[in-house]
């Protein structure tokens, strides 16, 4: 059985929540601790998003994400 998310976020607050972390990875330059931590919760988002929505998003090699 497939352990559900402890929060429900709507995909489109998900893809803005994303873009947002995106976004200051690479314009704030974050120190690696910052940069650890939005990457991780980017990943976090993205493989909730895939196993509720079917796979949707990729993971890109070349942003970062895992």
């Amino acid at each position: 059985m497939p352990m559900k998310a402890a929060w429900v976020m709507s995909d489109s607050d998900t893809f803005e929540l994303l873009n947002a972390i995106d976004d200051r990875l690479t314009s704030a330059r974050p120190n690696h601790q910052q940069r650890d931590t939005l990457v991780r919760l980017r990943s976090l988002l993205e493989d909730d998003f895939n196993s509720t929505s079917g796979g949707l998003l990729s993971a890109d090699p070349g942003n970062g994400s895992a």
